[in-house]
């Protein structure tokens, strides 16, 4: 397997840190010709100690300094194809899930009328099917990692992601509901306010998600997107408003939202222990989503 190239540029300041964070890990490192205010340092790192070693200089470099890792595109001895770090497998993993696919669309359009039929007809069952089905938490969770490492591309593609899903369920549910009258059932009455049982739920739930794609546990996920319910409320505010409930839809879409930044808060909290970012990393999008998730279950206390 390939080695990686950890290039850094820092000062004499935290020179002696930067060396231990590679020597800690048995590693050789070699500074390279540079001024006392800028010097040059880098180190060949097996695949399997990148991100250990990035974790360390994390907490030692400074703003005005630079880490870059590099893959040699050819090397002597032959050291084989580069193999992925635990944290670039992760990456690729959420980054596909949020690819607005031709599948993404079929699943989302599909679990909102098995959502939409499930809530008109009080029948757990369907509400279950369109939670596991609906691909609506990876691009949640790709929002989180990605505001956890300021990747404008990933959180990017992950809010479209997670916003044209919503949106499509929302719409979706609209139409079904103009074309089936009828009354509040216990599944969408149940699912028209956020409490603090969903909150709580909701920061469990993010914290789950997380964790099952750092283990790469995939059926732990499946048990995560039943426990928590994203697409539900969704179609349930559409339907809701389709039946002229403007209150009840406006609760329904406040737990959503709800349910949403409980998710995002977790998710860039875990990501933050789980490799080992700074929390002055992690404390911005962890506090920007808390204060949401608080507004929005404040307003519909508020409003209640």
């Amino acid at each position: 397997m390939a080695a990686r190239l950890i290039r850094i540029h820092t000062d004499s300041e935290r020179l002696s840190s930067v060396l231990a964070a590679f020597e800690d890990e048995g590693l050789d490192p070699r500074m390279l010709v540079g001024s006392k205010e800028a010097l040059i340092v880098e180190a060949l790192v097996p695949p399997a100690k990148v991100d250990r070693v990035l974790a360390r200089l994390r907490m030692v470099l400074a703003p005005g300094d630079l880490a870059v890792l590099l893959t040699p595109e050819w090397s002597y001895p032959d050291q084989g194809e580069a193999e992925r770090t635990p944290l670039e497998e992760l990456e690729a993993r959420l980054e596909s899930g949020t690819r607005l696919s031709r599948t993404y669309l079929l699943l989302t359009l599909l679990s909102a009328v098995v959502a939409f039929f499930g809530l008109v007809r009080d029948d757990p069952v369907l509400l279950v099917a369109s939670m596991i089905t609906a691909p609506l938490m990876t691009p949640l969770v790709a929002l989180a990692f990605g505001s956890s490492w300021r990747d404008v591309r990933l959180i990017r593609r992950a809010a479209v992601a997670a916003a044209f899903g919503f949106g499509v369920a929302l719409a979706l549910g609209w139409l079904l509901g103009r074309l089936v009258p009828g009354s509040i059932t216990g599944a969408m009455a149940v699912r028209s306010a956020p409490n603090p049982a969903d909150l709580v739920l909701a920061l469990s739930a993010g914290t789950m998600a997380a964790l099952s794609f750092v283990s790469g546990r995939a059926e732990a996920l499946i048990g995560v997107m039943v426990a928590i319910a994203l697409l539900p409320p969704a179609v349930n505010a559409g339907v809701l408003l389709a039946w002229r409930y403007p209150a009840a839809a406006l609760g329904a879409l406040l737990l959503l939202l709800v349910n949403a930044a409980a998710i995002l808060l977790a998710s860039s909290l875990t990501f933050a222990v789980a490799f080992r970012f700074s929390f002055r990393r992690a404390l911005l999008p962890a506090l920007a989503w808390f204060l949401l998730a608080a507004l929005l279950y404040w307003l519909r206390r508020a409003g209640g």
